[in-house]
């Protein structure tokens, strides 16, 4: 059994004593030796799960580093009250170094998996393709590499499954759409009715009823509606004089068609023709690296929210989970467009949906951004978790600590944080124990230098 001098005791703060001799793990628990204001070990390291088989090694502990108080902790979304995980940091604090941290240590866990169990399939979002380096650490069997823009194409029309009814699929669709157009508002009613219009008429021609057997059939594209459209214009030029209506109708077109063009082309056609792979399989790999360099502001905006809603989708039609768990681990870096929060029917936030029901149907979301200042406050309290690493801005610092209620002296630690610190901030489920609103200051332990590096793609 090791042994080892109580920290402080190495520092000079006391004097020796043989009770300062102990195996970790009873100084860890012992309280005379927790001197920072953390939750128990227990909580911060909660490795063994209690099962009708016994005491197994829980498969959702994740390892990321060490606290202020030197124990290890490790994020567990068991204890937490919805699964989902919000980090921000400017550059260079830490930020993408704490979720590489995370998604090595989750694959890692496999070795700790009872018999029979399984990873489940972690979906990245990556703006800068950096995340590809983790790739080595999973058979290539088991990872699907993505490059949208440059190679692969994601159809937005494409449902998570065809026992969906095509009509309100697309009808979302058309709201996500619509939003990331970025129309005037004088014009964005007329261009919205125009492009229903197009959808739900493509959707008639298609075949699809309220009769679900019509449902197998190919969904519509982005440039099927394009083309629609044109032909509806190139119809009405040649018309001598315009009804009233139709001069409404080609206005919007026109104004559609202007700001869809750009789409339809290469490197920002992305999401404008058929999926170049079944998007049904995509839970099939335990890594999937999705490979959003090649993207433009928009379309990546689009790409966010498409991806929360379409596994959110696909996890309804899966239906609930008995007991809790973790069917699918989304991370989305530089979430930008997901965490400002839109107001209104046409333009829900699909982490709303998640932070109300995504632990339900097993969702875990882990998203980022380097850009706290344009995070609506309101957003912060939908997350069960926030991780916050450098943040310079004093306004931003107590924006944030306000908006969870954290205690006020963690705006000046914020600013003093260094590189790979960063506060810890949890909503736990059970919180009948001390310090459970303390937030915890966590070192990460970056292990992605011992991996191979990879030539340039």
């Amino acid at each position: 059994m090791s042994f080892r001098i109580y920290y402080e005791q190495e520092k000079g703060g006391e004097k020796p004593h043989p009770f300062n001799y102990m195996p970790d793990d009873v100084v860890y628990r012992c309280p005379w030796f927790l001197g920072d204001p953390e939750p128990p070990l227990k909580l911060l390291y909660p490795l063994l799960l209690e099962t009708e088989r016994g005491t197994v090694i829980d498969p959702l502990t994740i390892y990321i580093g060490w606290t202020a108080s030197k124990k290890p902790f490790a994020y567990n979304p068991r204890y937490i009250v919805n699964p989902l995980i919000l980090v921000v940091g400017t550059p260079g604090a830490g930020k993408s170094a704490t979720l590489k941290t995370f998604i090595y240590n989750l694959l890692r866990n496999e070795h700790f998996m009872e018999r029979g169990q399984k990873i489940p399939p972690i979906v990245v979002v990556d703006p800068e393709g950096e995340y590809a380096v983790l790739k080595q650490l999973v058979n290539p069997a088991d990872v699907l590499h993505l490059k949208l823009g440059r190679r692969d194409y994601i159809n937005v029309f494409d449902r998570p499954s065809k026992s969906i009814n095509p009509m309100v699929w697309y009808m979302r669709m058309l709201a996500v759409i619509q939003k990331f157009l970025y129309i005037s508002p004088a014009q964005a009613s007329q261009a919205y009715r125009v492009l229903k219009r197009a959808i739900l008429s493509l959707a008639e021609e298609r075949g699809f009823t309220a009769d679900p057997t019509t449902w197998l059939k190919p969904d519509i594209t982005l440039e099927e509606v394009y083309k629609w459209i044109e032909s509806k214009v190139d119809q009405l030029e040649k018309k001598k004089k315009m009804e009233p209506d139709e001069r409404l109708f080609y206005r919007g077109a026109l104004t559609l068609t202007s700001r869809l063009d750009p789409w339809m082309y290469p490197p920002n056609d992305a999401f404008s023709k058929k999926s170049t792979f079944d998007l049904s399989k995509i839970f099939q790999y335990k890594l999937v690296v999705l490979d959003a360099r090649g993207l433009s502001k928009e379309l990546f905006g689009l790409f966010s929210y498409w991806i929360a809603y379409w596994v959110y989708g696909l996890m309804l039609e899966r239906g609930p989970l008995p007991a809790f768990g973790v069917r699918v681990v989304l991370m989305i870096d530089e979430a930008w467009a997901l965490l400002r929060r839109t107001e209104g029917k046409e333009e829900e936030n699909p982490l709303e949906a998640l932070a109300r029901r995504g632990r339900k149907y097993g969702i875990m979301i882990v998203v980022a951004s380097q850009t706290p200042e344009d995070i609506d406050k309101k957003m912060f309290s939908l997350f069960g978790t926030l991780v916050t690493g450098i943040i310079p801005s004093d306004e931003m610092r107590k924006k944030l600590v306000e908006s969870r209620g954290m205690p006020e002296r963690f705006a000046k630690k914020i600013g003093e944080l260094s590189q790979g610190e960063l506060v810890w901030h949890i909503n736990w489920r059970n919180r009948d124990f001390p310090m459970s609103n303390v937030p915890i200051l966590v070192k990460t332990d970056y292990p992605i230098k011992e991996l191979i590096q990879i030539q340039s793609d």
